[in-house]
């Protein structure tokens, strides 16, 4: 699998398409990369919250409950980046040991379908859902 910028080798589920060294195609139903746990990916620990952002290009054909980027495993949450099934984009960020979590959702999204946009979901680290924004295409 191909290393696309990441430092971390990628293992992959179903046949993701290489673009170019940045990208991959994916078809939809079951193609999904994982990255092994890594704390440059981590946005807190015990003590506290680090800010960070998540940026990404996507064209989707149906944004109903579709994932775009997460961190989890079977035990454990940090964040989510997906679609509701309300077409809404949402943004969690959860905290297990306190078994809570914080999210913001945009409008819906369907009007977007077949169009490249271009996501964005920030985090400023003051452990409250007013400090999650989302952005499309800058706004």
């Amino acid at each position: 699998m191909p290393k696309l910028g990441l430092s971390n080798n990628l293992t992959s589920s179903g046949a993701p398409i290489k673009l170019d060294r940045w990208s991959l195609a994916f078809d939809g139903s079951s193609d999904y990369l994982e990255i092994a746990d890594e704390t440059e990916y981590r946005f807190g620990n015990d003590t506290g919250d680090s800010p960070f952002s998540l940026c990404l290009w996507v064209k989707l054909t149906d944004v109903t409950e579709s994932a775009l980027i997460g961190k989890h495993a079977s035990n454990e949450r940090e964040y989510a980046f997906t679609f509701t099934g309300s077409n809404e984009l949402v943004f969690y960020l959860y905290d297990d040991t306190e078994n809570a979590y914080i999210g913001r959702k945009s409008s819906s999204l369907v009007s977007d379908e077949d169009s490249w946009i271009f996501l964005v979901a920030t985090y400023d680290a003051t452990e409250a859902a007013t400090g999650i924004s989302l952005y499309k295409n800058g706004s």
